[in-house]
């Protein structure tokens, strides 16, 4: 393979063979695979249109509230005794 930079040598080393999928079955698999590509690149052109950033390290530090937390409270809440 020639590109800007030089030709290219490439070899393959192996081959695996996926089992076929009725059409019916790949059908929703591809709908969910081809609606993500379509968010996460609706999310980055948001992000770039809007200047958001992103701190990853601030993010980790947020704690989230475990799902097993009583109803009605809120995190940072104090609970009241009865």
């Amino acid at each position: 393979m020639k590109t800007k930079i030089g030709f290219h040598i490439i070899m393959k080393d192996g081959e695996v063979k996926m089992p076929g999928m009725a059409y019916d079955e790949a059908v929703p698999q591809l709908r969910r695979i081809l609606e993500k590509k379509k968010f996460d690149q609706w999310i980055d052109d948001t992000k770039k249109k809007s200047n958001v950033v992103i701190e990853e390290q601030a993010l980790s530090s947020v704690r989230i509230p475990s799902a097993e937390a009583p109803a009605g409270n809120t995190p940072g809440e104090a609970q009241s005794e009865k």
